[in-house]
């Protein structure tokens, strides 16, 4: 992230990575750590670096991670976020364990041109702050 965190003083991370498909082209997967205790606006225009990263990918993405999403702003920036690149999110099957903030969830995974098989939230309470999200894709 181009700012900091104001409690922590400390930036945040998405990865990006391509994986070859065997008929060719690639998937591309972004794993989202999002700024967190900043203004909304601040979050939106971190949110839009990583809308520039995947407008330029054509086919199959997921983009999955923390978006700490804990507002009503936060929540509305993130869909607003979804359509204009084309994901729809993966609905957890059994969604209690996606762990949330004032009843917003904070974790996701969202997909474009693959199709869902399978969702699951793990809870590893003992383990992390947030619990693993598992999705199965087929092309």
């Amino acid at each position: 992230s181009s700012k900091r965190e104001g409690m922590f003083a400390t930036h945040k991370s998405y990865m990006l990575s391509h994986h070859s498909l065997a008929e060719g082209g690639s998937l591309l997967v972004v794993n989202v750590h999002a700024i967190n205790f900043v203004r909304a606006h601040q979050f939106s225009q971190e949110i839009e670096l990583i809308k520039e990263e995947i407008l330029e990918h054509k086919g199959p993405l997921i983009v999955a991670g923390d978006f700490n999403v804990w507002s009503r702003q936060r929540r509305l920036s993130l869909l607003q976020f979804c359509r204009s690149v084309g994901l729809r999110q993966a609905i957890m099957v059994d969604p209690h364990h996606v762990k949330t903030y004032r009843q917003h969830p904070l974790d996701f995974i969202f997909y474009r041109d693959l199709t869902l098989q399978e969702t699951l939230a793990i809870d590893t309470s003992n383990v992390s702050d947030h619990n693993p999200l598992y999705a199965r894709f087929r092309l």
